[in-house]
């Protein structure tokens, strides 16, 4: 499994600029005036100017709304905004990902190192029916952008391929889109069988992409050894100073919703961080939170969506959190909310019911 984190809960999480650049980039030639797109982000053009500066995710997330306001359909948009995402877009990842010797080493690295080109999505590898399925997750961030976020993710991947792969097919068997997902026009559904040139399937449990199993065995011709160890030196002191404006137990949470199955226990989470148990039970105590709490919201939120979609029993939700039985679940449930699992499934219009889509 590979993820990254998403904007954090705690604090303003620091991106690159280049995208913000390629998203101004496309409002002007919209039309917009540049001055009042930074306007509503607070960003100077010096600060916009500058390759080596930051900003806040708030004000990226701030012009991508800017443009939805505007001009409306943002899954188009998003597919526009993708296709222009390729390698060269995401700086020292991309070269890293470029400089890997294959797809399936290409897909470690790129996993590793996401939050630097992708930092708005989680992504998971999960193992399908035919082959490897990449689960794209945006249900953390605002419903207004996800279409948005979505399409552009999939136009990026589909650019990145073009220029890893560019006389290969894209060894992508299937898009999925769930029923959340935003833009479900066939004109956006069309779009993306031309873009992947495979079935689109919608209604699905999660966005993903099916890979065919045989991209996975294809190399790259300018694998670079030396240089993707620069690269990853690079990455790795990025990430680790963006992280560090994070609080621990903002860290501890985003660790915590990468589990879509069960939960670590104490001993994992601790160390992840290289800490002991004793010391990241002090460390989260002095940020005024606890190892149960951040592990009980982080449930009751995954609980809760689960229970809100409709599509798998009680039964099944409680083994996929990781409890033994129906009863443990739903005791905890209710200490979390309030309610059962089945009062908080109606009140949400859901009966109880059997599963739409298997688990």
């Amino acid at each position: 499994m590979a993820q990254h984190r998403p904007v954090s809960r705690d604090g303003e999480v620091r991106l690159g600029v280049a995208h913000f650049r390629l998203l101004l980039t496309y409002l002007e030639e919209l039309g917009a005036d540049p001055d009042a797109c930074l306007a509503a982000t607070g960003l100077s053009p010096e600060r916009v100017n500058d390759p080596d500066s930051e900003i806040g995710a708030s004000q990226e997330v701030a012009l991508i709304r800017w443009l939805i306001r505007r001009h409306g359909d943002p899954f188009s948009h998003g597919l526009q905004l993708g296709s222009r995402q390729g390698l060269t877009a995401h700086g020292p990842w991309g070269m890293g990902l470029l400089s890997s010797s294959g797809v399936a080493a290409g897909a470690e690295w790129a996993g590793r190192f996401a939050v630097i080109a992708f930092p708005f999505t989680r992504y998971v590898w999960a193992r399908g029916k035919n082959g490897p399925v990449l689960v794209l997750i945006y249900d953390h961030m605002p419903e207004d952008i996800r279409s948005f976020l979505l399409a552009r993710d999939l136009a990026s991947i589909r650019a990145i391929h073009d220029d890893l792969l560019p006389d290969q097919p894209v060894g992508i068997d299937e898009v999925r889109l769930a029923e959340d997902a935003g833009e479900k026009a066939e004109k956006g559904v069309e779009a993306l069988r031309r873009l992947f040139s495979c079935p689109v399937l919608t209604g699905q449990p999660f966005n993903a992409l099916a890979v065919n199993p045989q991209l996975l065995r294809a190399s790259f011709s300018r694998g670079n050894e030396l240089t993707l160890l620069q690269c990853e030196r690079y990455c790795s002191e990025l990430v680790n100073r963006r992280q560090s404006e994070e609080t621990l137990a903002g860290q501890v949470r985003r660790l915590l919703e990468q589990y879509q199955c069960g939960s670590p226990g104490l001993a994992r989470v601790a160390a992840h961080f290289h800490r002991s148990e004793r010391n990241l039970r002090l460390r989260l105590s002095r940020e005024g939170t606890s190892w149960s709490q951040l592990r009980d919201q982080v449930l009751a939120g995954r609980a809760q969506q689960l229970l809100g979609q409709g599509r798998l029993t009680i039964e099944q939700i409680a083994d996929r959190l990781g409890y033994t039985d129906r009863s443990s679940f739903s005791h905890a449930f209710k200490r979390w909310t309030g309610m059962s699992p089945a009062q908080f499934r109606r009140a949400q219009g859901h009966g109880v019911r059997k599963p739409a889509i298997p688990d």
